[in-house]
């Protein structure tokens, strides 16, 4: 019997707002600094009231707490009528949890999976980022091209910027299966 062949990666639909929505980013990326070493910002929000651009960034898991990624429902509010939020609604699956995402350069993540699917709108980025699927040896580039890309996160992954300037993508996390 043929074996499936597993796809970790799905180019979604394309935005029309291309290049407004670069601007909005990097605008963003200006106006509010990145907090720790999580270089992240989060653009959906548990409460719709906040002003917490950190809220839901960093890693899931943590000592003694869990994050709840599907309460994160609420577009920042200095986000309302922006081109990040006409993205999120252009989605072809409900998100939650969104997050502006910056990888310095030469800077690898652990192999790990998380318990649902990404949506990733690369914003910067260069052929030498790079996916990796260590268990399936699949190695993506993700051009910032104007398309959304669905990921397989629940599949062990990595992520490397083997390059010399910083990566920024949109994140999305998605309940939503295509594979």
């Amino acid at each position: 019997m043929p074996t499936k062949y597993f796809m970790p990666i799905q180019q979604l639909s394309k935005f029309e707002h291309f290049e407004e929505l670069i601007n909005e980013c990097k605008d963003l990326i200006n106006r509010i600094p990145f907090k720790d070493q999580t270089l992240q910002l989060a653009l959906q929000v548990n409460n719709p009231n906040t002003t917490d651009w950190y809220t839901s960034c960093g890693r899931i898991f943590r000592i003694g707490y869990i994050l709840n990624e599907q309460e994160h429902t609420h577009i920042q509010p200095d986000l309302k009528g922006s081109y990040i939020e006409s993205w999120l609604n252009s989605l072809p699956m409900p998100v939650f949890r969104a997050r502006l995402m910056l990888v310095k350069p030469r800077t690898c993540y652990s192999i790990h999976n998380d318990p649902s699917p990404r949506i990733h709108f690369p914003v910067i980025t260069n052929p030498h980022c790079l996916m990796y699927f260590p268990e399936k040896n699949i190695t993506k580039h993700l051009p910032a091209d104007g398309f959304s890309y669905w990921i397989n996160t629940k599949e062990k992954h990595t992520f490397m910027n083997c390059s010399e300037i910083d990566r920024i993508h949109l994140v999305a996390v998605t309940n939503t299966d295509l594979v």
